[in-house]
């Protein structure tokens, strides 16, 4: 195997190889998440990484509001995505939310709804991202490119 590449300098996130189809996923901050097929123990895959990013802007969307309205329970967010038949995509995403709201009346969980939907609907990158889309662009160079260069900050 070849010498290691350093990331840019600048870069906030970053995934690297660590074998076939294999890549561990880092943060400026030391978080570290495993991707690899399915197959591999221990390790997301893509598609469950975005599950899991819009369960988790989901949640912490609507954090405060829902905390302020039933308190520090325990919550949940389970997100569903269903596959496009002949395409490697997902066309529809279904998100469920368990919170124990057995101390709430019909009429506050109606209200709690609208609330948790509006939060998300202003709050949620990931969603909007995804109701949305996004373009996608690349470039692959040389670490000791001009453009790598400027990436890490170098002049």
């Amino acid at each position: 195997m070849t010498d290691r590449i350093e990331p840019p300098a600048e870069a906030s996130v970053w995934a690297q190889r660590e074998g076939v189809r294999t890549y561990r996923g880092h943060n400026r901050r030391g978080a570290e998440v495993l991707m690899g097929p399915g197959e591999l123990e221990g390790a997301f895959t893509p598609g469950e990484l975005l599950h899991v990013a819009l369960a988790g802007c989901t949640g912490m969307s609507s954090d405060i509001p829902t905390t302020r309205r039933v308190g520090e329970v325990d919550r949940i967010v389970v997100v569903e995505g269903t596959g496009h038949a002949t395409e490697d995509r997902y066309t529809h995403f279904e998100e469920t939310m368990l919170i124990d709201l057995s101390g709430v009346s019909d009429e506050d969980r109606a209200v709690l709804s609208r609330v948790i939907r509006l939060a998300i609907d202003r709050h949620c990158t990931i969603g909007h991202t995804l109701d949305n889309g996004a373009d996608i662009g690349i470039t692959v160079v040389s670490p000791d490119s001009p453009t790598a260069r400027r990436i890490a900050g170098e002049n």
